[in-house]
């Protein structure tokens, strides 16, 4: 049920899928998680969406708070987009983390065809109240979008705070669904080394 309804959502708001992948399971993850892949949504570019995570009650959360993620960019296949939401569901679990908008999650090596991004960031700053959260029974979902960021724009996100950073990303005009694009810069500055943190 919990799969169908949020699935539905994502129709109602991207219209059909044009194709799917299920997850591979991981320790501690039982759920099954598949990623959709829309290739013509309004907004210009491709999206991929889980349905399934929903199920995964988080530590530290109240129960009926869920997430879902969705992750858009302009030049990405499915088999990309699965690989890098395996490690958005996976590392939430692993770690007994709550994800909530702001945190990042590092990748293992970086993103294919971009410019050397290796991280996400979780953010609840797109679209509108109907597309980022739906009610299902007692349940509260909320669909977090995975920003593709580079390391050094994590040291940025460090040294101020979310609305900070996404104000300096509109100040500079950067296209965020861009895997071609150069990393902000007000972060070319920063450095971080990658085995001290895992999120942000």
């Amino acid at each position: 049920m919990i799969h169908e309804a949020i699935l539905e959502h994502f129709v109602g708001a991207l219209g059909r899928p044009v194709r799917s992948k299920e997850l591979p399971r991981a320790r501690g993850f039982e759920p099954r998680v598949t990623v959709h892949e829309w290739d013509r949504t309004a907004f210009g570019f491709r999206a991929f969406a889980t349905v399934g995570f929903a199920e995964n009650r988080h530590h530290g959360a109240e129960a009926s708070h869920r997430v879902e993620f969705i992750l858009a960019v302009k030049q990405m296949g499915i088999d990309t987009a699965a690989w890098a939401l395996q490690v958005a569901t996976t590392t939430p679990i692993e770690d007994r983390l709550t994800p909530r908008s702001g945190d990042t999650i590092g990748l293992p090596k970086p993103i294919s065809g971009s410019r050397g991004i290796q991280r996400l960031l979780l953010t609840d700053r797109w679209g509108d109240e109907k597309l980022r959260r739906l009610d299902i029974a007692e349940l509260s979902v909320h669909v977090l979008m995975a920003v593709p960021i580079f390391e050094c724009e994590l040291g940025f996100l460090r040294s101020t705070d979310e609305p900070g950073f996404w104000a300096a990303v509109e100040r500079e005009k950067l296209d965020m669904t861009d895997l071609t694009r150069g990393p902000l810069k007000k972060g070319e500055g920063f450095i971080v080394q990658r085995e001290t943190v895992k999120r942000h």
